[in-house]
């Protein structure tokens, strides 16, 4: 833009010139056309990038650290690590979901309950689908991790693109972390977060295929 406007004022100066001096009129008429050929090859390069800096200065432009911890849509999902296991077992790793980076799917389930693994399918059809776009992290309960998330993983999930993960028991007899995100005592829960943590929806109980694709496109728009 700053370009244009220094040609329009080379066009503003020849103009008087040319009203002062009739003998230059052939000259001022060859710059000015000259001038306006220019102005219109370099137009719409110009115009194209004043709307992708005016797109990017809108975009993100979210004061992250103003929105409040909590566990309702719209807040902050508080950070927590958790433990890592595959079809081996544990592993000497832990993962903080708010800190992927990316549209996360943070889902609390047990071997032990029915619904859980009813809906376990769709995660694992999506976690494929989207690949690496999103995360989709399920982590188990404390009760029964050690005599059967192991086996069922193996058995079940051994080549999943879901992250598995196992949640911390604690005195109050509900983990640490599906307290800490909301659940107070049904399973499954579910909470999706976006790239900067904050909350897009949470459910408490089975969701289907298409509400969770659909929640999840929210999240990445």
């Amino acid at each position: 833009m700053k370009k244009i406007l220094a040609l329009s004022l080379i066009i503003i100066m020849l103009w008087a010139l040319s009203a002062c001096t009739l003998d230059f009129s052939h000259e001022i008429d060859s710059a000015m056309g000259d001038l306006n050929q220019v102005i219109k090859d370099n137009a719409e390069s110009f115009i194209k990038e004043d709307e992708k800096f005016s797109s990017d200065s809108g975009s993100n432009n979210v004061d992250v650290d103003k929105i409040p911890f909590g566990t309702e849509v719209g807040e902050r999902l508080p950070s927590y690590e958790v433990n890592i296991f595959n079809s081996s077992g544990l592993l000497p790793k832990k993962l903080d979901p708010t800190a992927e980076g990316k549209v996360t799917v943070i889902n609390f389930w047990g071997t032990w309950c029915h619904y859980c693994l009813v809906e376990l399918p769709y995660f694992d059809t999506v976690a494929s689908e989207y690949g690496d776009d999103i995360s989709i992290i399920a982590i188990h309960t404390d009760d029964y991790f050690l005599s059967t998330a192991v086996d069922f993983v193996r058995e079940n999930y051994s080549d999943s693109e879901i992250t598995f993960a196992k949640d911390t028991g604690s005195d109050t007899g509900l983990d640490v972390y599906y307290t800490m995100c909301g659940g107070y005592g049904s399973y499954p829960y579910t909470v999706i977060i976006d790239e900067n943590g904050i909350i897009t929806y949470k459910a408490v109980g089975a969701i289907s295929e298409s509400t969770l694709r659909t929640e999840i496109e929210k999240a990445l728009s």
